[in-house]
């Protein structure tokens, strides 16, 4: 059964709820505590917390989308796999500020993002 990301998301991250944002923040904060001080990225990307988040699906695109605004990351294996959609052409495939650029445009075009 595949879950669809609906095309019209509530409007912003006022309406995520308490219990997906306190998720998120306690899984971020695992995900940053664990693997703040690897390079490889595999092992960041393959954490448990980063798969938690995946696992939440659309209700955390606001929150993904907010920390990718301000800076946080990396988010595009876990914006690719809860969107079903991926954004990496060609000519952007090794240049994370314009992936970061695509998906904040992304973000915004589908109200997920202000």
């Amino acid at each position: 059964m595949a879950v669809s990301v609906p095309e019209k998301p509530p409007a912003g991250i006022e309406n995520v709820s308490d219990e997906v944002s306190d998720l998120f923040r306690r899984l971020l904060s695992d995900w940053a505590r664990d693997t703040m001080m690897s390079s490889d990225s595999v092992a960041i990307l393959m954490h448990r917390a980063h798969y938690g988040i995946i696992g939440i699906g659309p209700p955390a695109l606001p929150l993904i989308f907010k920390d990718l605004a301000e800076g946080g990351g990396p988010w595009f294996v876990a914006l690719q796999a809860i969107t079903h959609r991926n954004l990496t052409s060609p000519e952007n495939a090794n240049d994370v500020r314009k992936l970061r650029e695509d998906w904040l445009e992304w973000g915004r075009a589908n109200g997920y993002l202000s």
